[in-house]
């Protein structure tokens, strides 16, 4: 529900409203719902040997409903012909179910820290502020520009493994002999999986800085720069509670180990139930707001009539993204770890480009319009991005720091590897802290892809409201894209 009064006062136009959202969310999923088995290869997968991860029962349903309510306030002050200063202010809240979460009373016994935490931030205010300036009131040259701190909200699948995951959820785990595909399960440790929230917990919010300048070209054409910059924090960052509080030893190459490793050909990864602080738990992942972004952005864009019924546009975007979330992207929630949560050498690994970042995006389109009561629109669109960023690790199934997680271990740099330093050069990427390949430092190819459109205008309907028939084909012509073993 929402709804909004605008009131025009003198030179004042004030916007009052408030809007109420009901979000019903449901989930019967948790990773692992699927058992998973990793071989080192044939025969270790004809010999019945590997590793084996996978949920000991189904998850329960997860079913909640999320209330939102919002107010806002703006005034657009025209305290000039030429110039506007907008002003908001809003108030954003997030309420879930306080009898959503059991406590764990074997956890809270064992460790002193409560999984019956619900977050709960009050804190939700945000507002705006910002101009916009028509130069000499002409139209033809436009500068905007303003600032805004955003509340945000708690993403509800977080909510959902945290009440699934409430130490009800156990896991199976072997190493070596993981039983006959597809039977596998030949289990050797059963423990508990756990996920809270820190009694820390704060809404993550954004505050953003942003500016544009557009100038007309000629009678049918215009420029546009603009730029903008966002600083996002109390981001939730996991860890695990339930793993060693200081590694037990170190591989040759300075990784630290937080458990006993076991070997099984080219497999490596920890004896299941060692490292652990609790034997009766696995992962006790804790979700704390220590996460934050940086997101930088440039744009370029050109307008333009070439004549009747002809346009082009074009736009080129740099942008930059830095963050301390690592695996984003990754559906196994055990790869959301630091692969060194002690840091290296006093760094914090985790301080790099994000997941998510992507640093050049081109975009060019050429359209035709025609006219008439039946009119025809043909467009062509050409796409150019640079590709994503990802960390060389360590082949699926090796976990060489003992943690639990077969996806976050980065690789090494070593100089005895033949080839290595032309592998990671041809790929962009660059040395970190110790003797590791820095965090996201490395590029996927760049992707590229031409669009088609037509749209065809039907003799039905009035000329503000005509029924079109729309055909889009994306992806003609494009780069081949597929699943990059990132294995170093």
């Amino acid at each position: 529900l929402a709804e909004a009064v605008q009131v025009a006062a003198a030179s004042h136009r004030i916007k009052v409203g408030g809007a109420f959202r009901l979000v019903d969310y449901s989930q019967t999923y948790a990773f692992g719902s699927v058992p998973i088995a990793y071989y080192s290869g044939l025969d270790g997968f004809a010999d019945d040997r590997g590793a084996y991860f996978g949920l000991q029962n189904a998850p329960a349903a997860v079913s909640f409903t999320v209330a939102e309510p919002r107010l806002f306030v703006q005034d657009t002050w025209s305290i000039a012909p030429e110039v506007d200063l907008i002003v908001g202010i809003t108030f954003d809240a997030q309420r879930f179910p306080t009898d959503l979460i059991s406590a764990n009373t074997s956890w809270i016994t064992l460790s002193g820290i409560s999984n019956a935490t619900v977050p709960r931030d009050r804190k939700g205010a945000g507002g705006r502020g910002g101009f916009v300036w028509n130069v000499r009131n002409a139209g033809t040259t436009v500068v905007r520009g303003g600032a805004g701190l955003y509340p945000d909200r708690l993403d509800p699948s977080v909510m959902a493994e945290v009440v699934t995951s409430n130490g009800g959820l156990g896991v199976n785990r072997a190493f070596g002999d993981v039983g006959q595909w597809p039977e596998v399960d030949n289990t050797t440790v059963t423990a508990s999986r756990l996920t809270l929230f820190s009694d820390t917990y704060r809404a993550p919010r954004s505050f953003r800085l942003d500016g544009g300048l557009t100038q007309a070209v000629g009678t049918s054409g215009s420029v546009t720069f603009s730029g903008l910059f966002n600083h996002s924090d109390f981001l939730l960052r996991r860890v695990d509670l339930n793993r060693l509080p200081r590694s037990v030893a170190n591989t040759t190459e300075d990784r630290p180990v937080y458990a006993t490793l076991a070997k099984e050909d080219a497999l490596v990864g920890p004896v299941p139930g060692s490292g652990r602080r609790f034997a009766a738990f696995d992962h006790v992942f804790g979700l704390a707001p220590t996460g934050y972004a940086d997101y930088y952005e440039l744009t370029a864009r050109l307008d333009q009539r070439l004549s009747q019924g002809l346009a082009f546009d074009a736009s080129y975007t740099w942008s930059r993204t830095r963050d301390n979330v690592v695996g984003r992207l990754s559906p196994d929630p055990a790869d959301r770890l630091s692969p060194f949560p002690e840091g290296i050498d006093g760094v914090d690994w985790t301080i790099g480009t994000s997941d998510l970042d992507i640093p050049h995006r081109v975009v060019g389109r050429l359209e035709y319009r025609g006219s008439g009561s039946t009119p025809i629109s043909l467009g062509v669109r050409g796409r150019w991005r640079s590709g994503a960023a990802f960390t060389p690790g360590l082949p699926l199934g090796v976990d060489l720091n003992g943690d639990g997680a077969v996806g976050n271990d980065p690789a090494p740099i070593l100089a005895s590897l033949a080839g290595l330093g032309a592998a990671l050069s041809s790929h962009g990427c660059t040395a970190g802290p110790g003797p590791f390949v820095a965090r996201n430092s490395c590029r996927e190819p760049s992707v590229g892809a031409l669009d088609l459109h037509l749209s065809v205008g039907l003799p039905v309907g009035g000329r503000d409201g005509r029924v079109q028939l729309v055909v889009d084909a994306f992806n003609v012509v494009a780069t081949r894209q597929g699943v990059i073993d990132r294995a170093l």
